[in-house]
């Protein structure tokens, strides 16, 4: 009679003194298209679930590494000589620690570098001055209408120039 199965459910139910049987059929499809509701209830909610999730692991990771990325872009510009880069320190948890010990390094070598180029600039400007007087007084020894008495004289200054210049290396 029928196309597809059906499941037939009947129960006695009494009114008064009046006793009926209630027949309910079709249980099987009312089973089926609940279960079927049922399930793009829980997909749906499962994908706003994981893109709540996908969400928060994105900002979560982009707040965990932007300061790591801050330090990369800055140890890069220490390799290229720039010790004037610093590192924002943001919060009090260990990527700011990081950071204020990162910025102190860079503090550390920045006093390092104008250390040394002032080392540089006092040592190169130690070295040019004998040197400078030694290639004078060796030009004026090349000059044939010089005296003997002032040959001398300018021999001895180079001798001391020389002497001053080779203290001075071996300061160094």
């Amino acid at each position: 009679l029928f196309s597809q199965p059906e499941q037939v459910a009947a129960r006695s139910v009494s009114l008064g003194d009046r006793k009926l049987i209630v027949v309910v059929s079709g249980l099987q499809n009312a089973a089926e298209s609940t279960m079927d509701a049922l399930m793009r209830i829980f997909t749906t909610a499962s994908y706003g679930a994981l893109l709540v999730m996908l969400l928060a692991v994105y900002f979560t990771a982009n707040r965990m590494t932007r300061p790591l990325k801050s330090m990369s872009y800055a140890a890069r510009r220490f390799g290229q000589g720039h010790f004037d880069v610093r590192v924002r320190v943001v919060g009090d948890d260990e990527m700011a620690e990081l950071a204020m010990a990162f910025n102190n390094m860079a503090d550390s070598l920045d006093k390092n570098e104008q250390m040394r180029a002032s080392f540089i600039a006092n040592v190169s400007h130690d070295l040019k001055t004998p040197l400078t007087a030694i290639i004078t007084y060796v030009n004026l020894l090349k000059d044939e209408t010089i005296s003997e008495e002032d040959r001398k004289k300018y021999i001895d200054i180079l001798d001391r120039k020389s002497l001053r210049l080779k203290q001075l290396i071996e300061d160094l």
